[in-house]
């Protein structure tokens, strides 16, 4: 999904959540300065971004994350 001129892995419109699975390449000091400033770009629209080592990918963790997030969201609205 190409958010902000950015390709996500996964992206929730209705709760502007981008989900980065990352592999071994993120570990590399330049993927992770682009990383970051990824992140701050997507973030300055509004988007929050979960990022999830390939690893420990599973249905779990996704959900687990998407929840996390979605109650970060809900505390920053109160």
């Amino acid at each position: 999904q190409c958010i902000c001129g950015f390709v996500v892995d996964l992206y929730c419109a209705c709760h502007r959540i981008a989900i980065e699975l990352d592999g071994g390449v993120h570990d590399d000091p330049e993927q992770a300065r682009y990383d970051e400033m990824r992140d701050r770009a997507l973030a300055y629209a509004g988007i929050s971004i979960v990022r999830i080592r390939n690893e420990h990918v599973s249905r779990e963790s996704l959900q687990r994350a998407i929840e996390e997030m979605l109650v970060a969201k809900q505390d920053c609205l109160v």
